[in-house]
């Protein structure tokens, strides 16, 4: 009875991760990866290639917070979760991420124990991606602010002013960027912004694996050639079929 009950609640699960696919978030888990999948789907497939199309169809959402930490801060070699997570768990970081003191680690805390690693990269993940999102935000006024500048020096107030346009369109030479942006912090998420899977600032780091040291594989390209790479088998095949 229990075994049947276990087995239902599984298909139940497997169903529900059908239609709703998750984000699956890890730090450098391309090894976690491999031990998923040969535990509980397959034997691991016969090449890297394959290995990565398969992945990609049984989880087409996946964030690697390794790439995240390179995006923000050029890393050269190794660089362990629990070195990322110190870095971002200063005093005051935003956003304030704690645990219930009943249930919490504490300070007995230590890497490498799964339920920990599994907050250091939960942790760096909103925290990453809200500074890489602050930063965006701030790259993309700075880009504006130069380009009035430049119109400013083009077109002056008089003439603005002479063909009834207001002479502060372009801004003012007395105000630099936009107000307070260059005193934003890290305490003040002043967006009120959310993150997920469809943010800007993810765009560019999904599906990502970092592999070693210095590779980087794009899984939705090795899924997409690997498709092209059949759909032209299957062509070829019909088409010889065809002929004979």
């Amino acid at each position: 009875m229990l075994y049947d009950q276990v087995a239902h609640a599984l298909l139940v699960l497997n169903d529900r991760l059908q239609m709703v696919r998750p984000v699956l978030v890890g730090h450098n888990q391309f090894w976690d990866l491999l031990f998923l999948y040969r535990t509980f789907i397959d034997d691991l497939p016969g090449s890297a290639g394959e290995f990565f199309t398969e992945i990609h169809e049984l989880f087409p959402r996946i964030l690697d917070t390794k790439i995240l930490a390179i995006s923000d801060q050029a890393i050269e070699g190794e660089d362990p979760l629990a070195d990322i997570f110190d870095r971002l768990d200063v005093y005051n970081a935003t956003p304030r991420i704690t645990w219930d003191p009943l249930y919490g680690y504490n300070h007995k805390a230590e890497a490498h124990e799964a339920g920990f690693d599994s907050f250091m990269t939960a942790s760096v993940l909103v925290r990453l991606g809200h500074k890489l999102a602050r930063q965006s935000r701030l790259d993309f006024f700075q880009d504006s602010e130069d380009q009035n500048k430049k119109l400013r020096g083009l077109y002056s107030k008089g003439w603005l002013e002479g063909i009834g346009h207001d002479p502060e369109c372009f801004g003012s030479d007395a105000v630099v960027g936009f107000g307070s942006a260059s005193e934003e912090s890290d305490d003040d998420d002043a967006s009120g912004e959310s993150l997920s899977w469809d943010h800007a600032v993810f765009e560019p780091l999904q599906n990502s694996l970092r592999i070693g040291p210095s590779t980087t594989v794009f899984l939705e390209r090795q899924w997409l050639a690997s498709r092209a790479f059949r759909d032209g088998k299957l062509e070829r095949n019909s088409a010889g079929a065809h002929a004979v």
